[in-house]
C-alpha cells in the first residue's frame, strides 16, 4: 500500500481540467492508499496510467478531451459579460469573423475507424505475404482442383494479398489526406488569441462589464490555458500520427511489391502446372466414336489432358441414350473395322459399378465438371 497510488477517476480529471480547477501544465498530486506519501505527476502521465488509455489510442482520447473544451467554451459564451470579452479580444488582434472560439477540428466521425481498420488490413497483409513468399520457396504437394484450375495452391493466396493491399493503401492514403489537413488547421490555428483569454482573469470580466458577475468561474482563465495546451497536445500528437502513417504506407507498398514481385517473377502458379502438365497422345479425338469397354459404342465429346503426374487424360463420353459419363482412357479402344460396319447397340445398359458413377446420377445430360481419377479406380479395371 505504501507504493500504491489513488488515482483520480477519468471523469474526475476531466471535470478538474474543463472547470479551471487542475492547470493541465502543473503536476498533479497523489496520495498512497494509506495517506502516507504524496507523488506529483503530470497530466499526460496520469492520462496513460488509465487501463484503457495508451500510445495506440492517445489521439482518439485526446480528440475526444478536446472537442469536450470546445462545448464548454461554447456554453461559457452563453453568458453575456464573458462573450463581451471574447469579443474584446477578437476586436484587439483584428479577428476578420469577430470573435475565434470554438473552431472544429476539420476530421470525420469514421476517421479513428477508418484508421484501424487500415492497421488491421496491413497485419493481415505482412502475414500473407511473409506466408506466401515462404511457401512459394517449399516443394509442395499440389492438390487435384489446382490442375483443373491451372493454378497453384499459393496463387489465390497471393491474389489476396494483392488486393488487400491495394485495398490497405487507399485507407492509410485517405487517413494521410485527413491527417494534413489536421495540420494545417493547427498550423493556422490563433494561439495568440487564446493566450490573451488565458491571462484574462475574473476581476478583469467584471471591470470590462461594469458589474459582478459571480456566474463566471474563479478560475476561468485556466480553463482557457487548459485548453490552449490540450490544443497544442493534440497538435503533437497529430505530428506523431502523420509520421506514423508514411512509415506504414512504404511498409505496406514494400510487402505489395514482394508479392507482386514473386508472382510474376517465377510465374508461380503456371510454372508449376507446366512442368507437371502431361500431354498424352489417344489413339481418338473428340467427336471420334469408339468402343467402351469392348461392348458399347460412345462418342467422345470432350477429352481433359491436364491432369497429375501419374494419372490418365479424363475422357468424356456420350451414350447412345443421350446419357453423360467421364472415364479413363484405359476404358476405350478403337472400333475395329468389322464392328464399324454392324449397326450400333442402341441398348443403354445401366452400369452399376463401384469405382465408376454418371455424371448427375445419369439422370441429367449436363456435365459439371472433371472429378479425380484415382489410382483406385484405374486399379479395378485390371
Amino acid at each position: 500500500m505504501e507504493d500504491e497510488w489513488s488515482y483520480l477517476l477519468f471523469d474526475t480529471l476531466m471535470s478538474k481540467i474543463l472547470n479551471g480547477k487542475q492547470s493541465v501544465q502543473e503536476p498533479i498530486q497523489l496520495y498512497n492508499l494509506s495517506h502516507t506519501k504524496t507523488n506529483n505527476i503530470s497530466f499526460l502521465n496520469h492520462l496513460l496510467m488509465y487501463e484503457n488509455i495508451g500510445g495506440d489510442n492517445l489521439l482518439e482520447c485526446l480528440f475526444g478531451i478536446y472537442n469536450q473544451f470546445l462545448e464548454k467554451i461554447e456554453e461559457l459564451k452563453k453568458n453575456k459579460n464573458i462573450y463581451n470579452m471574447i469579443n474584446m479580444v477578437g476586436d484587439e488582434w483584428y479577428n476578420e469573423g469577430g470573435c475565434d472560439c470554438g473552431c472544429q477540428l476539420p476530421i470525420k466521425k469514421d476517421f479513428f475507424k477508418n484508421y484501424s481498420d487500415a492497421v488491421r488490413g496491413k497485419e493481415k497483409l505482412g502475414g500473407i505475404c511473409e506466408d506466401c513468399i515462404k511457401h512459394s520457396h517449399q516443394k509442395q504437394e499440389i492438390p487435384y482442383e489446382s490442375f483443373m484450375r491451372k493454378e497453384s495452391p499459393n496463387d489465390r493466396v497471393l491474389d489476396s494479398g494483392i488486393i488487400l493491399s491495394k485495398n490497405v493503401l487507399e485507407n492509410l492514403q485517405h487517413n494521410l489526406e485527413e491527417t494534413e489537413k489536421l495540420i494545417d488547421f493547427f498550423k493556422n490555428f490563433n494561439t495568440s488569441f487564446y493566450i490573451d483569454l488565458a491571462i484574462k482573469h475574473k476581476p478583469l470580466y467584471f471591470q470590462l462589464n461594469g458589474m459582478r458577475d459571480e456566474s463566471i468561474p474563479d478560475n476561468i482563465h485556466l480553463i482557457f490555458s487548459n485548453f490552449l495546451n490540450i490544443h497544442n497536445l493534440l497538435y503533437k500528437q497529430v505530428i506523431q500520427h502523420h509520421n506514423s502513417l508514411k512509415e506504414m504506407i512504404s511498409q505496406v507498398q514494400g510487402d505489395s511489391e514482394s508479392v507482386n514481385q514473386r508472382k510474376t517473377e517465377i510465374d508461380l502458379a503456371n510454372s508449376i502446372l507446366e512442368q507437371r502438365r502431361i500431354i498424352k497422345e489417344l489413339p481418338f479425338n473428340v467427336g471420334d466414336s469408339v468402343l467402351y469397354k469392348g461392348s458399347h459404342i460412345v462418342k467422345v465429346f470432350d477429352i481433359d489432358r491436364n491432369v497429375a503426374e501419374g494419372e490418365e487424360p479424363i475422357i468424356y463420353v456420350e451414350f447412345s441414350n443421350g446419357n453423360k459419363r467421364d472415364t479413363p482412357a484405359i476404358n476405350l479402344a478403337l472400333i475395329p473395322e468389322e464392328t464399324q460396319d454392324d449397326e450400333e447397340d442402341d441398348t443403354f445398359h445401366s452400369l452399376d459399378d463401384e469405382h465408376e458413377h454418371f455424371l448427375y446420377g445419369g439422370g441429367s445430360t449436363d456435365v459439371s465438371g472433371a472429378e479425380k481419377i484415382s489410382q483406385k479406380l484405374k486399379s479395378s479395371f485390371f
